[in-house]
């Protein structure tokens, strides 16, 4: 995996979310709450792994956004792919 993101406040996902991102990978902790996160070896995040959190922000912040964002000039492309393709590499 290139990345992972933790929404659950269970710290010993951490070690476990290191383990199984590539090198240059990055562990998300996106959960408001967490608990501590247990020592780990150097190892698992060695190879430019790296440990991220995010701000955690209200449903109200949420709303405040979009409406914002709402008003951006944004240009948008979607592509759709069959779930059975979802573990096949990105295409080019």
């Amino acid at each position: 995996m290139d990345a992972a993101i933790l929404f659950a406040p269970v710290g010993a996902l951490v070690p476990q979310a290191l383990r199984h991102v590539a090198k240059g990978g990055t562990v998300v902790c996106a959960g408001i709450h967490m608990s501590e996160i247990p020592a780990f070896p150097y190892s698992i995040l060695w190879g430019e792994r790296s440990v991220r959190s995010v701000a955690n922000l209200t449903r109200q912040d949420g709303e405040a956004f979009l409406a914002i964002a709402g008003q951006a000039p944004l240009k948008t492309h979607v592509r759709t792919f069959a779930l059975a393709d979802a573990t096949r590499p990105w295409p080019n």
